[in-house]
C-alpha cells in the first residue's frame, strides 16, 4: 500500500519559492567568511589607493548578512590597537534585526580612541598588525555590547586609514560632493574636521594645534596654475574662497570626468596631512523613468549629459544602465545594445524599451545610470559605491520595486511523489 502523499512539504517548498521570487538582491562589497561561517561585508576597507583611504572620523559599515547573530540584540566594534581590543563610536545599527543580522555603522577611531589623553596613537603612521611597512592597518572585529567577548573569532577585517582630517566642499556656501566641468564655482572653499575621539569639530581656534596649508592638486602632473593654492597659516578651520572654473585650458584630454585632489598639510608637521580626491563630472540628468517602477514593467531609461554651461560634451559617451542580477548587477541593456551599453549621442541618450519580469534576467531594486569608460587617466574610481564596477561613475538611480502577486509551483514529476523513498522532485516556479 503506497504511503502517505508529502503534500505539507510540497507546501512548505511552494511557500519558499514564493518569497524568493522577487526578493531584491544586493551586491557585495568586501567580504569575508570566518571560521564560524558568518558572512561580513565592510562598506569600505581603505585598500586599492589612495582616492579609497579611511579618514580619521569617516563613518564606515560592517554587515553580517547570514542570519548568524542573536536577533534584536545590540553590539559594539572593537579595534586591536596592537596590545587591547578597544571600542569604536557606533554612529547608527547597532542592534541585530529580527533575522540575525546587522549593518553597524562606526567612525574610524582618533588618536586617543586607538590609544589614550596621556598616550594617543596615531593611526595614519602606526598600526595594530605588527607587520612592516603596514603604516594605518589595523583590525576590527564584532564584540558583544558588554565588550567583553569577540562575537566570531574568525572574523578579523583589516582597514586602512591613511588621511588625518576629514574634509568637506563647499561653493558659495552650500555643500557640494564634487566639481562640475565648465561651471563657474565662484567661491569655492574647504572646512577642515577633526575627529576627537568624541566630537566631530572645525579644527580651528587653536594655533599650535591647527594651522594648515591647503592646495588643490591636478588630476595629472601638475602644471600651470597647478598645484593651486587655497591657503596658507590657515587657523580658521576654511580654506580661502577661491574662485575654480575647470575648463578645457585645464583638463586638455577629450574625457572631462577626472579625480582631482585637495591637499590639507599642518604647518608645523607635514606628516599631519590628508589626501582627498574631488571629483570633476559633467552634469547628468535622469527624465526617464519620471517615477520607480514595478518588477515586470516595461520601460526606458532616457536623460541627457551636459557640462556646466550647459553644452553638450565633443566626444561620444558611454551610457549603462545596471540592474540588480543574481545578488550581483550587470548591464541591463547588454542584449539589445552591440557595445554592452548604451552608446548614445553627445547630450541627450536614451535606451530602447527593458520588460523586466519573469526570464527576463533583471531584479527588483535600485538600478543605476551613469557613464562608462576605461584607460582613461585620472578617471574617478567609483567601484566603491554600488554597483561596484570598475569604470563606472554612478550619476543617477531609480527603483524597481517588487511586484505584489503570489507565484505558484508545478511539480514536473510524473511518479507519485511517495513517503520513505529517495526520489528527484522536479518542480518549476513563475508568477501567478
Amino acid at each position: 500500500m503506497k504511503g502517505n502523499k508529502m503534500l505539507s512539504m510540497l507546501v512548505v517548498i511552494a511557500l519558499i519559492l514564493s518569497v524568493l521570487m522577487v526578493t531584491t538582491t544586493v551586491a557585495d562589497r568586501k567580504v569575508g567568511l570566518d571560521g564560524s561561517k558568518a558572512k561580513w561585508i565592510l562598506s569600505n576597507n581603505g585598500f586599492g589607493s589612495q582616492a579609497r583611504n579611511l579618514t580619521i572620523g569617516e563613518i564606515i559599515t560592517l554587515q553580517i548578512t547570514n542570519n548568524s547573530l542573536a536577533k534584536n540584540t545590540e553590539y559594539k566594534v572593537g579595534i586591536w590597537n596592537g596590545t587591547h581590543w578597544r571600542p569604536l563610536t557606533v554612529t547608527s545599527g547597532g542592534t541585530s534585526n529580527e533575522y540575525g543580522d546587522i549593518a553597524i555603522s562606526f567612525r574610524v577611531p582618533s588618536w586617543t580612541q586607538l590609544g589614550n589623553d596621556t598616550h594617543p596613537k596615531n593611526p595614519v603612521a602606526l598600526n595594530g598588525t605588527g607587520l612592516n611597512d603596514s603604516a594605518g592597518q589595523w583590525n576590527i572585529t564584532l564584540f558583544n555590547n558588554a565588550f567583553n567577548a569577540r562575537v566570531f573569532t574568525g572574523l578579523n577585517a583589516t582597514i586602512k586609514i591613511g588621511n588625518q582630517y576629514l574634509l568637506k566642499f563647499y561653493a558659495d556656501g552650500v555643500e557640494i560632493d564634487n566639481i562640475i566641468f565648465n561651471k563657474l564655482h565662484s567661491n569655492f572653499y574647504v572646512k577642515i574636521y577633526n575627529w576627537t575621539g568624541s566630537t566631530l569639530a572645525e579644527a580651528k581656534n587653536d594655533a599650535t594645534k591647527y594651522k594648515f596649508s591647503v592646495k588643490m592638486h591636478n588630476y595629472t602632473t601638475d602644471a600651470g596654475i597647478f598645484p593651486l593654492s587655497l591657503g596658507t597659516n590657515i587657523q580658521s578651520g576654511e580654506s580661502n574662497p577661491t574662485p575654480i572654473h575647470l575648463t578645457n585650458t585645464y583638463i586638455t584630454t577629450s574625457d572631462k570626468e577626472k579625480t582631482f585632489w585637495i591637499n590639507v598639510t599642518h604647518s608645523n608637521d607635514i606628516d599631519l596631512n590628508s589626501w582627498i580626491p574631488i571629483h570633476v563630472l559633467y552634469d547628468v540628468t535622469m527624465t526617464a523613468p519620471a517615477t520607480d517602477k514595478t518588477w515586470g514593467d516595461k520601460f526606458e531609461v532616457k536623460g541627457a549629459v551636459n557640462d556646466g554651461a550647459g553644452a553638450r560634451p565633443s566626444t561620444q559617451l558611454d551610457v549603462y544602465v545596471y540592474s540588480p542580477v543574481s545578488g550581483g548587477y550587470e548591464v541591463a541593456a547588454q542584449a539589445t545594445t552591440p557595445s554592452m551599453g548604451l552608446l548614445t549621442n553627445p547630450g541627450s541618450y536614451a535606451t530602447i524599451d527593458i520588460i523586466t519580469g519573469s526570464g527576463k534576467g533583471y531584479g527588483a531594486g535600485t538600478w543605476y545610470v551613469g557613464t562608462y569608460a576605461t584607460g582613461k587617466t585620472g578617471r574617478p574610481d567609483m567601484s566603491y559605491l554600488p554597483p561596484y564596477k570598475t569604470g563606472f561613475i554612478p550619476y543617477d538611480s531609480f527603483e524597481v520595486g517588487t511586484k505584489d502577486a503570489s507565484a505558484f509551483v508545478t511539480i514536473r514529476n510524473t511518479d507519485e511523489i511517495i513517503k520513505g523513498f529517495t526520489q528527484t522532485i522536479n518542480v518549476s516556479v513563475g508568477n501567478a
